[in-house]
């Protein structure tokens, strides 16, 4: 800027964007919050990347510091909420590592959910063969990879539905009714009353 210009970057419109960023705002809000121009803040972002020390390399610098604290705080956040719930685990997972995660998220739903009803059941007494899980987890892979819709594999079960096959098949249907994913449901159930299907005739054949 020509020699003699006040600078509009003073200290209290420095703080205000600090402020601002700390609490999570974008760049764009908090130039805003400080009442000046987004051109204006990037201006000033340039212009400290270009210098080795000045006040736009100090609002750079402190910029950038606030900006990897909030990343740093959100992440430890919903890596403790991951911990209670599946669901902010996955979504960081997805966030931190889409080419793993995101395309591949009902696999994750679907093992998430074989797990929790293996606990449900072992809880509640109700007996499956304990292998029967790990092969329902398979069978459900091998046909999501295909490419089947879910709403074809296997039958959905509500607690007294009259297409309950058996005692044990009804507890399965009222494990899965605690499951919020519709998709997720139809998928667990099928493959786990296709491997119930698969041992009762293999008992019944030996």
């Amino acid at each position: 800027m020509p020699e003699g210009r006040p600078t509009r970057l003073t200290p209290a419109v420095e703080e205000r964007i600090l402020h601002a960023i700390k609490l999570g705002s974008s760049r764009a809000d908090a130039a805003q919050f400080a009442r000046v121009g987004e051109r204006t803040l990037r201006e000033w972002l340039r212009l400290g990347a270009e210098e080795v020390e000045g006040p736009h390399a100090t609002l750079r610098a402190r910029v950038l510091e606030a900006e990897a604290n909030v990343r740093v705080a959100l992440t430890g956040s919903i890596v403790k909420a991951g911990v209670r719930d599946w669901r902010a685990a996955l979504a960081f997972l997805q966030c931190r590592h889409p080419s793993e995660y995101a395309e591949k998220s009902i696999l994750f739903l679907v093992k998430h959910a074989l797990q929790e009803m293996e606990k449900a059941a072992e809880a509640n007494g109700v007996a499956i063969p304990p292998d029967t899980w790990s092969r329902a987890w398979a069978n459900a892979a091998r046909q999501i990879a295909r490419g089947i819709p879910e709403t074809t594999i296997g039958v959905r079960l509500a607690p007294g539905s009259p297409s309950e096959e058996s005692a044990l098949a009804g507890a399965v249907g009222r494990l899965a009714a605690k499951l919020k994913d519709e998709k997720v449901r139809a998928i667990v159930v099928g493959a786990l009353l296709d491997e119930l299907r698969q041992g009762a005739g293999a008992a019944q054949a030996s």
